[in-house]
């Protein structure tokens, strides 16, 4: 049984279907990765929380208060912006390599021939060993072949293989 043949509309609702199914995948493999960098960025703020609890590297403010590190780069105007922690992953993609295109060469146009003139055509009775034997005119079709019917019969011992062929060649 034949295929039934599939029309644009149908078609089209296939792609649009495929499309879809590409980009959830896709937006499932982002979401992943994110979840991955929020953990991964839990477990660093984890660690600089207890880190900050033992830090001995507090510098003593004007007043003499004890200041810590994160809060001199709050005293010098260098602030972080909210939202900056986050880590696009876009950015984590390896840059995708462009695949450099194989120049194709260009086929070498065939030269014309130079022109040679005006042509005519004459028979031509050819031997064994493909040598001219006789040519006449165009017109003289018939003497041709008569001749060429003689030298095959002249020796019966020897196959006589001489043929009759047109052949154009330059008016001189």
């Amino acid at each position: 049984m034949a295929k039934r043949p599939i029309n644009r509309k149908e078609k089209r609702a296939e792609h649009e279907a495929y499309e879809a199914r590409e980009k959830e995948k896709e937006e499932a493999k982002k979401s992943k990765k994110k979840k991955k960098v929020d953990d991964e960025e839990e477990e660093v703020e984890e660690t600089d929380e207890a880190d900050d609890d033992s830090d001995d590297d507090d510098v003593d403010d004007e007043d003499g208060a004890d200041v810590a590190d994160d809060d001199l780069d709050d005293d010098l105007g260098e602030t972080e912006p909210e939202g900056e922690d986050e880590i696009d992953p876009e950015l984590l993609k390896k840059p995708k390599k462009s695949k450099a295109k194989a120049k194709v060469a260009k086929k070498p146009k065939a030269k014309k021939g130079a022109k040679t003139g005006p042509m005519r055509a004459v028979w031509v009775v050819f031997g064994n060993s493909q040598n001219r034997v006789a040519t006449y005119p165009f017109n003289q079709q018939k003497e041709a072949r008569d001749h060429a019917e003689k030298l095959n019969n002249e020796k019966p011992e020897k196959k006589g293989n001489h043929f009759v062929m047109m052949v154009k060649e330059p008016i001189e």
